[in-house]
């Protein structure tokens, strides 16, 4: 519409099935309209319930969305990667540039005095990434473009024409707008979904010029990564943990092992499941922190609670796993809230997402959980979290146990099968449940209150009134 930003109405099922096809050409027919859509083109929303009426901030309902083009296969790296661009600052109708090339180039790149504890791009991914993202002068192009009106493909031809420069093998295109622009476009910042063919493209609109964390968040969907929200909030932006979410810090625990810049610190970077967590099975691990050690996430893939015949696929996982992850405000790249972590805290997520350049699921953060806390997922997942102490040199010592029941009973086998069952870490005949029988209980050790996650208020509180070792409700994928 006039190469000009158009709401579309539409259901959420169907704005998920578009998200792989970020960048791709599309033709949408109005819902009503008299023309009827093409047959030769792949089409969505036919047979789903279209919206009832548009939003209050205008738009219109689709009735039909027809992919014409698609700009090739997403190039989605994992591991070890260069942060290739060109950074274009943008002038143009008499807006004057948000930042000047100066200023800017101090805030993007290291100068050769510079510590790795500088407050640049170029230490944000290096720090973050442990080293395997790598961002130098000579892989990026930062470019003044005067006078531009078409804002990304003119700037284009003016590095080329004007100022004799090749940039046609780089595929990051990033475009720093004026300030005047905030006035009609009500965002910090806007990217294409991976790199689809030749091209994919950031815009930061000119409050956000310097801004480093949303930089690195609209960049980071160039990357692949969708945003990660928060169990029990309904925020797209809802997890105060990761940059991908409202924090301005590094990518989550999820995020990292997408991008292949952590691994499960389990043998061969493999994940805990039925294998070796039965039943009752309890196991110990010291978890390094997240920015200190490429192996630093316990990946736990509860195979047992996949549905019968069911399996995997490309795309997403039947059912999704769970990332134990250690973290702490650490500044300036780990800036996260002092109210959240006034000491490092293990943290909880889940996802359905795999490594492959066609999965785009979300992370989910359940919970943040302090030394001689627990974390129980409900059942079928059955997994129970200790988090037993924390060090600052040493990491977290954290054990992991299975159950298969909320709660034993002394009415069935449970109580006697010699099988932790419930994950309580009790075993007769020192257990209370089982006084009046033919044991006699000792004294129940103290206990820390779980963090029943979520409460009705949808966020974490301990409620010491709840019996430890409780089961957690409303698990999100």
């Amino acid at each position: 519409m006039d190469n000009m930003p158009t709401r579309l109405v539409i259901n959420a099922s169907t704005a998920s099935k578009l998200t792989p096809l970020a960048g791709s050409r599309i033709r949408v027919r109005r819902a009503g309209s008299i023309t009827p859509p093409s047959p030769g083109y792949r089409r969505l929303l036919r047979g789903e319930e279209a919206p009832s009426k548009p939003t209050e901030e205008g738009g219109f309902e689709v009735d039909t969305i027809q992919v014409l083009e698609q700009p090739g296969p997403k190039d989605i790296k994992i591991g070890a990667m260069n942060i290739t661009s060109v950074v274009f600052l943008l002038s143009f109708c008499n807006y004057n540039a948000s930042v000047d090339l100066p200023t800017f180039r101090r805030v993007w790149l290291n100068n050769d005095s510079s510590p790795a504890s500088a407050y640049t791009m170029q230490n944000y991914w290096s720090n973050c990434s442990q080293g395997l993202a790598r961002m130098t002068s000579t892989q990026q192009i930062v470019i003044e473009a005067p006078e531009i009106y078409a804002w990304m493909n003119l700037a284009e031809d003016h590095a080329r024409f004007n100022l004799g420069l090749n940039i046609s093998h780089i595929k990051q295109r990033v475009a720093i707008l004026p300030r005047q622009v905030d006035t009609f476009c009500p965002w910090a910042g806007l990217a294409s979904i991976g790199c689809g063919g030749t091209r994919c493209y950031t815009w930061i609109n000119g409050g956000s010029a310097t801004n480093l964390p949303v930089i690195f968040h609209e960049m980071g969907h160039n990357l692949g990564l969708m945003h990660s929200n928060r169990n029990g909030s309904a925020d797209d932006y809802g997890d105060y943990t990761c940059a991908m979410g409202s924090a301005p810090s590094c990518y989550n625990s999820v995020q990292t092992w997408k991008l292949g810049w952590t691994r499960s610190l389990l043998p061969g970077g493999s994940d805990l499941n039925s294998t070796a967590l039965s039943v009752g099975t309890t196991l110990a691990f010291q978890l390094p922190f997240q920015t200190r050690s490429f192996e630093s996430v316990i990946r736990v893939y509860p195979d047992w609670a996949a549905p019968a015949g069911s399996s995997s696929n490309l795309a997403a996982l039947p059912v999704p796993a769970f990332y134990i992850s250690l973290r702490n405000r650490a500044l300036p790249f780990e800036n996260l809230a002092t109210s959240l972590f006034p000491s490092p805290r293990v943290l909880i997520h889940t996802s359905n997402i795999t490594q492959n350049v066609s999965s785009f699921q979300r992370p989910t953060l359940q919970t943040l959980v302090a030394p001689g806390r627990n974390f129980s997922a409900p059942l079928p997942f059955g997994l129970v979290v200790r988090v037993l102490n924390i060090s600052n040199t040493t990491g977290a010592s954290v054990t992991i146990c299975r159950a298969e029941r909320a709660a034993e009973s002394p009415n069935d086998e449970s109580c006697f099968d010699g099988i932790d069952n419930d994950c309580d870490g009790l075993l007769l005949p020192s257990h209370p449940k089982y006084e009046g029988l033919a044991y006699v209980a000792d004294a129940l050790p103290d206990q820390a209150p779980d963090t029943v996650f979520p409460p009705v208020s949808g966020t974490p509180v301990p409620l010491s009134a709840v019996p430890a070792f409780s089961v957690a409700t409303g698990l999100m994928a």
